[in-house]
């Protein structure tokens, strides 16, 4: 009860036609072994490699080479096989039937001698580097990510350095892997800007690449708006619809400066008049 994925990796080959094309596939440098599962396709420009079904170990750099007599030229990308819970690898066939099939499919393929097992073939190599990690430059409290590949057999031992200390898993420095080795550091300090290192070890050899991780301050835009001198208001004309008009402060004048009129009034005297009785009469 395995899972089938199937697809395909694909490239535009030019020019179209020549009889002395050759087309190589390559995993992690060296040339792709045949199997039942993989097809490589050449068709009028079109080249693909198609997987029926994939595993984890096919993780790595996938390379597509093309060779005439001008020269040669080539194309990577790289792929990654996540393990699925439940992918059964083994087959369910009976044992002697297996390596009966594993014979035939190594005849046909390899040319190997028959009886030969497939641990027999397996030779011991020291690691290899075959996905280099490359130099990072990000800013203070951003976060550096670093990856490779490594191959060897035995499976090689892998440690990542910083500024010659030993990494360990923590809250700021993340590892992982799934066929590629990951390094992730968050929160970048200031102090953390040196050199990173990538060691492969198995008891066949070492190998080690090293790459430069530089932090870039952030900048205090706070001391910059301290120093900026202070704009002068643009003249503007007055809005429509809206009249302008000036105030002026006048100074409020002091007593000295404002003259009382004074108005003195007189005594007077009652004067009453008394009329006589002939003035009387005569106006009735």
């Amino acid at each position: 009860n395995a899972s089938v994925f199937i697809f395909f990796i694909f490239c535009r080959l030019t020019p179209i036609g020549d009889p002395t094309m050759v087309v190589e596939w390559l995993h992690d440098g060296k040339p792709l072994e045949a199997a039942n599962r993989l097809r490589m396709i050449n068709e009028f420009g079109y080249c693909s490699l198609d997987y029926e079904v994939a595993y984890s170990r096919d993780s790595g750099v996938i390379t597509c080479r093309a060779t005439n007599k001008f020269g040669a030229d080539q194309t990577s990308a790289t792929l990654i096989v996540k393990d699925e819970k439940g992918l059964v690898e083994d087959s369910q066939l009976p044992e002697g039937r297996i390596q009966r099939m594993d014979e035939i499919e190594r005849i046909a393929h390899e040319g190997a001698p028959s009886g030969v097992t497939g641990d027999d073939m397996t030779e011991k190599s020291k690691p290899e580097i075959v996905l280099l990690p490359e130099p990072i430059k990000v800013f203070e409290s951003e976060t550096a990510k670093y990856r490779c590949r490594v191959t060897g057999y035995p499976t090689p031992k892998v440690n990542w350095y910083l500024n010659g200390q030993l990494i360990r898993k923590s809250k700021r420095f993340r590892l992982q892997y799934d066929g590629i080795h990951y390094l992730e550091i968050t929160d970048c300090k200031s102090y953390d800007s040196g050199e990173v290192k990538v060691l492969a070890e198995n008891p066949e050899g070492t190998a080690e690449h090293t790459v430069k991780l530089e932090i870039q301050q952030k900048e205090d835009f706070r001391s910059i708006l301290r120093r900026a001198p202070e704009k002068a208001p643009e003249a503007s004309g007055p809005e429509p619809g809206r009249v302008s008009f000036d105030v002026v402060k006048v100074d409020k004048p002091t007593e000295a400066s404002q003259a009382k009129e004074v108005v003195r009034l007189k005594k007077a005297e009652r004067v009453v008049h008394e009329r006589s009785t002939e003035e009387t009469e005569e106006l009735c």
